[in-house]
C-alpha cells in the first residue's frame, strides 16, 4: 500500500494531446501489452507494476478483469485488497 500510495501523492495523471506521462509508460511495461501511450487504460499497468515493485507476481496482463483470478476472493474488502469493477456490458472490459 505504501508504495501505491507514494504514487498517488505524486499526482500521476494522463498528459493532454500527442504526448505521454512517462510514469504511466513505464507501468505500461509492467504488462505483456507494453503500451507507449497513456491514452490506453492503465489501471491494470499500475496494479501490476505496484505488485512487481513490492516483490508480488501479479498478472502480467493488460486486461483489469485478469485480477479476478488472482489471489482469494473476499467476502469484505480490506485494507491492500484488489476490487476489479465490470465496465459497460462487455465481459472483458472492467476497472481494477
Amino acid at each position: 500500500m505504501v508504495v501505491a500510495f507514494d504514487e498517488m501523492d505524486k499526482g500521476v495523471d494522463e498528459v493532454r494531446g500527442p504526448e505521454s506521462n512517462p510514469r504511466i509508460i513505464e507501468y505500461h511495461q509492467a504488462t505483456s501489452l507494453k503500451a507507449n501511450s497513456d491514452e490506453v487504460g492503465w489501471t491494470f499497468s499500475f496494479v501490476n507494476w505496484v505488485m512487481k515493485k513490492t516483490g508480488y507476481k501479479g498478472t502480467n496482463s493488460a486486461s483489469a478483469r485478469s485480477w479476478l483470478q488472482w489471489g482469494v476472493e473476499l467476502e469484505k474488502p480490506q485494507p491492500g485488497c484488489i476490487a476489479v469493477f465490470s465496465r459497460g456490458n462487455m465481459p472483458w472490459a472492467g476497472h481494477v
